[in-house]
């Protein structure tokens, strides 16, 4: 029986090859030399914290207004 990860989330993103950007992304990802960074996943992980950080005093997420 497989066991239920409550801990675990998903968000997908989607690429437009015809981006300069999103190529340049994608080129990256695809390339990834998983020899210094553990996954593309964690590579993910670590360079949107970092942007966040760099954000940390402007407002990036909604106001939750009660």
């Amino acid at each position: 029986m497989a066991r239920r990860k409550d801990n675990i989330v998903y968000h997908n993103m989607r690429m437009n090859l015809d981006n300069e950007q999103h190529r340049r992304i994608h080129m990256v990802l695809t390339d990834l030399n998983t020899n210094v960074h553990k996954s593309v996943n964690q590579f993910l992980i670590d360079a949107t914290d970092a942007y966040i950080r760099k954000l940390e005093r402007k407002k990036i997420k909604k106001e939750v207004k009660y």
